[in-house]
């Protein structure tokens, strides 16, 4: 059996659509060949987040799938103030779990692109 994250690229395809902008522009992702992903040393510490820390930067997920509607939501807000809205919409066969497992990492893709991203620790 192969890794989950191997398994999911493996079978899923989705479509990501920018909801600041009026107009749907499709955007199709190919996942990665594993010899191009990152190493595994240079992964983040991930630590439980807590109220005794104030996060300068939170990011709200959400997964769902009704019959074969399969979608995800990411939110940033950076100093509580909304920075981007992303939602996309996977294959139908795929799962509600591969479906919140997408939008952490679309999440932290979008991090990745935002200014002012070594501000401190996240919240996701």
């Amino acid at each position: 059996m192969q890794p989950i994250g191997i398994e999911i690229w493996g079978r899923l395809a989705f479509k990501s659509e920018n909801t600041v902008q009026e107009k749907k522009d499709y955007e199709w992702d190919k996942p990665l060949p594993a010899t191009e992903w990152p190493h595994p040393a240079l992964r983040v510490d991930i630590m439980e987040t807590t109220d005794l820390i104030t996060y300068p930067t939170e990011i709200l997920t959400d997964g769902s799938k009704i019959r074969d509607n399969v979608r995800a939501g990411v939110a940033i807000f950076s100093e509580k103030i909304l920075e981007r809205k992303c939602k996309y919409r996977l294959q139908d066969h795929c799962s509600n779990n591969q479906a919140e497992q997408i939008e952490i990492l679309k999440a932290v893709e979008q991090l990745l692109s935002l200014p002012d991203q070594n501000k401190g620790p996240v919240a996701i």
